[in-house]
Order: structure tokens, then C-alpha cells, then sequence
């Protein structure tokens, strides 16, 4: 049977107990009279699970994120807030890129070395989110529309022209990289899921080159490869930038729920953590 207790509000106001002495045997008395909810009764009207749904979501805080507001719109505000964090926490924001080899038809390759990845962390929404939710299959879909407005690339290159080598460096400026990222809720299981991450506009680059004598024609030869190149680069890297720090959060998210529908995993929890607090107060 799935059940709740609100014993998860006797977890949150742990810290308001101050320097009193509560045992674990006042716990237990406290959870045998908590009622509890089944959610398997098909009465359990469902605007209040859409309710407990965006309670639980608007209380997670994972990672730097501190706000506990349980609207489903300021959710997606912070679900992107932590994933931007999380791409800085993890060391993306730069982002060193694998040197490269190019072939050019005329003046044979370039080698691009020293590479960096800069201003993924400003990824955010471009439109309205999108949240449809189907009687038939009881899933909540919701549709990102998240977009990066600048990304930009940078490189140290060498190329070779008959018997000239040539170096200097690139900057290349992505603009207007979006794609929706599709989430869902199950509420057969009540998890929350990734599903797939459609790329709409792969944005516009432009190349600038710095190197003394580089000739227009190959400045033009060298930007169409080049662009081909960083085009699928830059899909590459959002795909798994995104899709990690999303899945971490989503897994956190999971990891609420199956905490607030299973009040036994929350006993535990809640007997460790006072164990803890009566250490801490000899």
C-alpha cells in the first residue's frame, strides 16, 4: 500500500526544537498518531495529488538552490537555477575542449589546439513552458524551451601554406542555440523522468581570426570547415551538459518523493538524525 505521513513535517522542524530533550521513544508516539493517506483510494481527489505533487517538487533544494516554493512554473525557474550551478560546480564553466585536427583542400589542415567552452551556464527558457497532462496514460509531460544566448569558442590554430606556417588564434561566437528538454511525471509510480531533448535551432557562428598574413580565401576555407566542426561540437556538448546535471536533479526530485510516500524510509531518517542532534548536545 502506498501511504504517507506527514512525519516528513516533523523532519523540516527538527531544527526548531532547540536545546530540547526529545527522544526517539517521543518520535514513535508522535508517528503512531499521524493518520495516514492511501493514495490507492480511488476517491483521493486529483487536484490534491497535483497539490502534494508541487508541494514535494517546490521543496527540494539540491545543490545551491534555497527556495521552497511549490508553484510549477518557479520550479522550472529553479530546476534551471541548480543546473546552472551544477555546470559551474562541476568545472563545465569553461569547458576544455579536445584539440582537433581539419582538413582543408588547399592548404592540407589545420591544427586547433588550447580549446575552451565558454557561458554554458547561461542556459535558460526562451518561451512559455509547455505542460500537458493525459487522463489515458496519468503522465504530466512539461516542455523546456531552453535556449543558450551566446556560447563562445575559442582555439589556438596552426596551418601550413606551401612552405608558410601560419598561427594565431580564433574566437567563434554561437548565437541562439535552443532546444526543448522534455520531462514527465508518472503518476502510476509517482517518479518524475527525462525523456528526450530536441535540438530546434543549432545556431548561427562566426568566425574571427587572428594571425599575420592569413589571406582572405583561406580565411574562408578555413570558416566553412570550421563551422561544420563546431556545429556538431557544440550539439555534442549540450546534449550531455544538459542531460547530466538534469538527470541529477530529476533523481534528486525522486528521492523526495519516495521519501514522502514512504513514511518508514522518513522513521529511519528521522532516528538518525536525532541520534545525531544528542550527540551534538553532550
Amino acid at each position: 500500500m502506498k501511504s504517507v505521513g506527514f512525519l516528513v513535517l516533523v523532519c523540516l522542524t527538527i531544527g526548531s526544537f532547540g536545546s530540547s530533550e526529545i527522544d526517539q521513544e517521543q518520535i514513535k508516539e508522535i508517528s503512531r498518531k499521524i493518520t495516514e493517506i492511501n493514495f490507492n483510494n480511488t476517491d483521493f481527489n486529483n487536484d490534491f495529488k497535483m497539490n502534494i505533487l508541487k508541494a514535494v517538487l517546490g521543496m527540494q533544494t539540491v545543490r545551491v538552490s534555497d527556495t521552497y516554493d511549490a508553484d510549477v512554473t518557479n520550479f522550472t525557474e529553479q530546476l534551471l537555477t541548480n543546473v546552472r550551478a551544477l555546470i559551474i560546480d562541476q568545472g563545465l564553466e569553461p569547458l576544455q575542449l579536445p584539440d582537433e585536427k581539419v582538413n582543408l583542400v588547399v592548404t592540407g589542415n589545420v591544427h586547433l589546439t588550447n580549446g575552451w567552452l565558454t557561458d554554458l551556464s547561461t542556459i535558460w527558457t526562451y518561451d512559455e513552458v509547455q505542460i500537458n497532462y493525459s487522463n489515458e496514460t496519468k503522465i504530466l509531460d512539461v516542455t523546456l524551451p531552453l535556449s543558450f544566448d551566446v556560447l563562445l569558442i575559442t582555439y589556438d590554430y596552426k596551418t601550413k601554406i606551401i612552405l608558410v606556417t601560419i598561427h594565431g588564434d580564433l574566437k567563434a561566437k554561437v548565437k541562439k542555440v535552443k532546444l526543448n528538454l522534455h520531462l514527465g511525471f508518472n503518476f502510476n509510480t509517482y517518479q518524475a523522468f527525462v525523456d528526450k531533448l530536441d535540438v530546434k535551432k543549432s545556431g548561427t557562428i562566426t568566425i574571427e581570426f587572428t594571425g599575420l598574413g592569413l589571406l582572405n580565401w583561406i580565411i574562408d576555407a578555413m570558416s566553412d570547415v570550421l563551422i561544420a566542426l563546431f556545429h556538431n561540437l557544440i550539439l555534442g556538448i549540450v546534449n550531455s551538459i544538459i542531460q547530466t546535471p538534469v538527470q541529477a536533479v530529476i533523481e534528486d526530485i525522486n528521492e523526495i518523493i519516495n521519501n514522502f510516500l514512504y513514511p518508514s524510509s522518513l522513521i529511519n531518517c528521522c532516528h538518525a538524525m536525532f541520534d545525531q542532534y544528542k550527540l551534538n548536545q553532550h
